[in-house]
């Protein structure tokens, strides 16, 4: 499909879908906070409930009926050996027009909680996530800006300068609380090469690693950010300012000059299938082993002592640190025993929240079979971006819209 033909819709990926309608005889029922109770709480419902799932902290638990309103009552349970103080219930409902809105109630102490003030910067549902690429940011201190000396390299593509010294210096002045951020999200920053690798057709252009995503060390800071002590006292303010600060962490590839691929080559998979064809950019036929370009390496996480070194890497940043958590890249290419073992070497050495949450293009089921109490708290979703984009930002979604209207109208 070109996009031209009737009732067709970008997919946000570059190609096309077929617009079917599907609409609902009515619309689903609607879910409502009730009242607070001693031990619990209330819900109603606008209508008829065919199905209805109630959690506390993963664990089912029941709700009593009485017409069109429900009482949920929480069971005692000891979660003192959790970091984190809130607890919550989540209710899921479906009728006969498909599936409700969900309710989110937050617990502390076996009571539901009434004001905001009681939840903490680290209860995740409190973040509000501002995301910086460092190098893109501010530019704090000039002495450390080393764009790469190759004259293929266009400047866009290039180091601007931006450091942690930037990001020290907005946090300071009150950038983000004016905002009203209280979660700061950073881009990459370990050591990435020198040179200049692949290559953008028009307009044409190599790359510097500018962006963080090319690391040659899993642990030393790149100095053209600035270094550990740096990096702490960004932590420090913004503990100091109640604001949470987490790191975008690559653990599925690494870049050819990394030592730990030039001394293991065999730890990374295989660049050419059986086929003899080429395994860069399979997403989704070779998810678990595609590489991303032929100098980025992608690991072999099905080799025991991969899995070791990777999670023991990634462990090293929120025990060397005081961070609050990763954003984490990549993370449909990299298995699940990865996430299992790295979530269980965190529990087992902080002793405060640190929140995951990860990177995955694909279906629903996918992106949620990385979500669980033992791997990641979350997963962005990029298929409800990707239709919100196809629904309000693109000119042949509202024309679609407005003829469809038009027509009953």
């Amino acid at each position: 499909m070109t996009g031209s033909e009737p009732q067709v819709i970008s997919n946000g990926m570059g190609g096309f879908n077929r617009v079917i309608d599907n609409s609902r005889t009515a619309a689903p029922a609607q879910l409502a906070y009730g009242k607070i109770l001693d031990n619990g709480f209330t819900f109603t419902t606008t209508g008829a409930l065919e199905n209805i799932v109630v959690l506390y902290e993963n664990q089912m638990i029941s709700a009593s009926q009485n017409g069109n309103s429900y009482t949920v009552e929480l069971p005692e349970k000891d979660f003192t050996n959790r970091n984190s103080q809130t607890q919550l219930v989540r209710i899921y409902a479906s009728d006969a027009n498909g599936r409700t809105n969900d309710l989110l109630v937050p617990v502390q102490d076996g009571n539901v909680v009434q004001d905001p003030s009681q939840l903490a910067r680290s209860d995740f549902h409190n973040q509000v996530l501002y995301f910086m690429m460092v190098d893109r940011f501010l530019d704090g201190d000039p002495s450390n800006t080393k764009p790469v000396p190759d004259p293929e390299i266009l400047p866009k593509a290039n180091y601007m300068g931006g450091d942690l010294a930037g990001v020290l210096a907005k946090i300071k002045d009150g950038y983000f609380e004016e905002l009203g951020i209280n979660t700061i999200w950073l881009s990459p920053i370990t050591q990435n090469p020198e040179g200049a690798y692949g290559l953008w057709p028009e307009p044409r252009t190599k790359f510097s690693g500018y962006h963080g995503y090319w690391p040659i060390s899993n642990t030393e800071i790149d100095y053209r950010f600035g270094d550990e002590q740096l990096f702490k006292e960004i932590i420090e303010e913004a503990h100091d300012r109640d604001m949470n600060v987490i790191l975008d962490y690559v653990a599925n590839h690494v870049h050819e000059e990394h030592p730990l691929y030039k001394e293991h080559p065999e730890w990374a998979t295989n660049l050419y299938l059986e086929d003899g064809s080429l395994n860069t950019e399979r997403w989704d036929d070779q998810r678990l082993t595609t590489w991303f370009d032929t100098f980025m390496p992608t690991l072999d996480f099905s080799k025991p002592e991969v899995v070791e070194k990777m999670t023991d890497s990634a462990l090293y940043w929120v025990t060397n640190y005081e961070l609050d958590g990763f954003r984490h890249d990549a993370t449909k290419h990299v298995p699940e025993v990865y996430w299992r073992t790295l979530t269980k070497k965190v529990r087992s050495n902080t002793d405060r929240p640190i929140y995951q949450i990860g990177e995955t293009y694909g279906s629903y089921d996918l992106i949620r079979s990385y979500v669980s109490t033992g791997m990641l708290d979350a997963q962005f979703d990029f298929n409800q971006y990707d239709a919100a984009v196809s629904a309000f930002a693109k000119r042949m979604a509202t024309s679609l819209i407005w003829q469809k209207h038009s027509i009953k109208d």
